[in-house]
């Protein structure tokens, strides 16, 4: 089962990643058909399938399905939130943003109980909610189930929802964000340009960040970004979206830059045993 589907999910991030650069609304439109096909063959797949085990079966409706239909939702929530967006002056625009932000919250508070049980690790009530033939009762769920097909378990689309919705949220504020600072940008020109792809310093920098290298571990993804960029003079836009719909979806290796770096770097120590510079 497990393999099956990371096959469909790979193959599914390889024709995200190969998409030709468009905008965005283009972008999240053809990546959102390519996710509803993997769904479609998931689907397809499970149709068949007997679950071995019920470990086996809340595995699939709490990580397995919920993978899949959290990048549905992603590009539906993307493609909404950016065809409506107005084209008018940044105040208007943040709102705009802003608001977006506040109803996203409210979904997150009707589900706060079951959301705070999941990122808790908790796993004593996974046999009510993520077992398809038992009916979920014990946590609210602020209305109707919400279901994408005749395989799916309601809290596998609700956990997915929220997930989706958490990605959306840091998209919207890192767009705020921008508005907020795209004057700073270029204020103070550095002494050093970065030459090599945007995408190689966004992934180099949420490699800094993940690891706390700043201000012991306490500087945020946008102090980080913020100081680059000045000190650079590059723009890096929205680099969430970069790293969502680029980096995190690659299918070889999502660190190709830090892949890089290291067999370069061990190349160097590598030339400098064989041809040492001092006597």
């Amino acid at each position: 089962m497990k393999a099956k589907a990371n096959l469909i999910f790979m193959e599914m991030a390889e024709r995200i990643n190969n998409i030709k650069p468009v905008n965005i609304l283009e972008r999240a439109e053809s990546s959102y058909n390519i996710v509803k096909e993997a769904i479609a063959s998931l689907n397809e797949f499970v149709a068949q399938y007997t679950f071995e085990t019920i470990d086996e079966e809340i595995d699939y409706f709490k990580k397995i399905k919920p993978q899949f239909l959290k990048e549905k939702i992603y590009y539906v929530e993307l493609f909404y939130l950016e065809s409506l967006k107005p084209n008018k002056d940044k105040d208007s625009i943040r709102q705009y943003l802003n608001d977006h932000l506040k109803a996203n919250d409210q979904y997150f508070e009707r589900h706060r109980t079951f959301y705070n049980y999941y990122r808790s690790g908790r796993t004593h009530h996974d046999q009510v909610l993520f077992v398809c033939s038992t009916e979920p009762s014990f946590l609210p769920t602020g209305g109707t189930i919400e279901k994408d097909s005749f395989l799916s378990q309601g809290h596998s689309f609700i956990l997915a929802r929220l997930q989706a919705l958490e990605i959306i949220n840091n998209y919207i504020q890192n767009e705020i964000n921008i508005l907020n600072n795209s004057s700073i940008i270029n204020k103070k020109p550095g002494t050093l340009t970065w030459t090599l792809p945007k995408a190689a310093l966004i992934e180099l920098l949420y490699a800094l960040e993940s690891i706390g290298a700043f201000n012991h571990g306490q500087a945020d993804l946008k102090t980080i970004f913020n100081a680059f960029q000045e000190y650079c003079s590059i723009d890096l836009g929205n680099y969430y979206a970069v790293f969502q719909q680029n980096i995190r979806i690659r299918k070889k290796s999502r660190t190709t830059f830090l892949d890089s770096l290291k067999e370069f770097i061990e190349r160097r120590m590598d030339d400098s045993d064989e041809n040492p510079r001092f006597v």
